[in-house]
């Protein structure tokens, strides 16, 4: 793939009172290989130095704002209409891409697609994990519990929020999940897997705090509910809930299996 050929990646990072976070990203950016990349960052307006981070890193940015806004979304979408790349990618502060190759290899199979996106490793205080997510997404995805996708891990084209719209600013949580259900299961939007680690993210957000993250959490599967059922029947989608309990239900038991070492399920 030559240079004129390459498209080109709007790498948007939001940012609010996560200096230590913001400079880990701004590394992690400015290190690829792909040479291909613009870099915004759309700070909330930040008072613990986060500002001062992006003035000394500005020569590495096409774009920042430090200015207050309405919310993660709305912070978002900001970067969106200012970002000029054929495909977009949201990288929160503190996430990171998995190696300094990780843009090259993932958009040198690029083929037109609307949504190409790869696997992420989620880290947790006392835990990391790699998800990787199905490679063909059908409506079970966006049902089950587990997120069907996650934007860190995802190179959107900029054309679909064009002919889609931006990020629903009145969906607190899952703004995201509805952009992919709407333009993916609805409209069939193209989409492309690669077996590849796109990037290491904290699960530390507001949604994964106790006892306020509970609440959040079932105010966004209630919201989330209530826009399947706008689609689809009640039928369909409890036939699609009583699958992903049992399955849930089966990786529990595997995992309970496997620690006691009475047997272990083949692969």
């Amino acid at each position: 793939m030559n240079g004129k050929n390459k498209p080109r990646l709007s790498v948007i990072t939001v940012n609010y009172n996560n200096a230590t976070g913001l400079e880990k990203t701004i590394e992690s950016v400015s290190s690829q290989t792909y040479d291909a990349i613009e870099f915004l960052i759309i700070d909330g307006g930040s008072k613990d130095g986060s500002k001062e981070i992006i003035e000394k890193h500005k020569a590495k940015l096409h774009y920042w704002v430090s200015e207050p806004d309405k919310g993660i979304y709305h912070a978002m979408n900001k970067g969106i209409i200012a970002a000029t790349g054929e495909y977009c990618l949201f990288l929160n502060s503190g996430d990171v891409f998995f190696d300094q190759y990780t843009v090259e290899n993932a958009l040198h199979v690029i083929d037109n697609e609307d949504i190409i996106y790869g696997n992420a490793v989620k880290i947790k205080p006392h835990y990391k994990r790699l998800i990787k997510y199905s490679p063909k997404l059908t409506l079970y995805d966006f049902i089950k519990i587990e997120p069907a996708l996650h934007h860190q891990a995802s190179f959107i084209k900029k054309e679909l929020f064009d002919k889609y719209g931006l990020y629903d600013e009145s969906i607190k949580i899952i703004a995201d999940w509805e952009f992919f259900f709407r333009t993916i299961i609805l409209n069939r939007a193209k989409t492309k897997y690669i077996d590849q680690t796109i990037c290491v993210f904290e699960g530390t957000g507001l949604s994964n705090s106790l006892p306020l993250g509970n609440k959040i959490r079932i105010e966004a599967n209630l919201r989330r509910d209530s826009i399947l059922k706008m689609h689809f029947p009640d039928y369909i989608l409890d036939d699609y809930r009583r699958l992903d309990i049992f399955l849930s239900q089966k990786s529990v038991y595997k995992k309970i299996l496997n620690k006691i070492s009475y047997f272990r399920f083949r692969k």
